[in-house]
């Protein structure tokens, strides 16, 4: 098998998250004033930063 590259785990986890925040806004009638869905997003958001350090901090 191949080498790992660092935060691929994170990053397929934050695309994951965004396919079901966007399967979830399809169901909502105002997805933008929705509390949950911006919930989903502030823990999309946190994670996108966490990989962004980890990133900075290999080179």
């Amino acid at each position: 098998m191949g080498r790992e590259i660092p935060g691929m785990n994170l990053a397929k986890e934050i695309e994951k998250m965004q396919r079901e925040l966007v399967t979830l806004a399809e169901t909502k009638d105002n997805p933008l004033a929705d509390p949950e869905i911006y919930e989903r997003s502030c823990s999309i958001d946190k994670l996108i930063v966490e990989l962004m350090r980890n990133m900075k901090q290999q080179d």
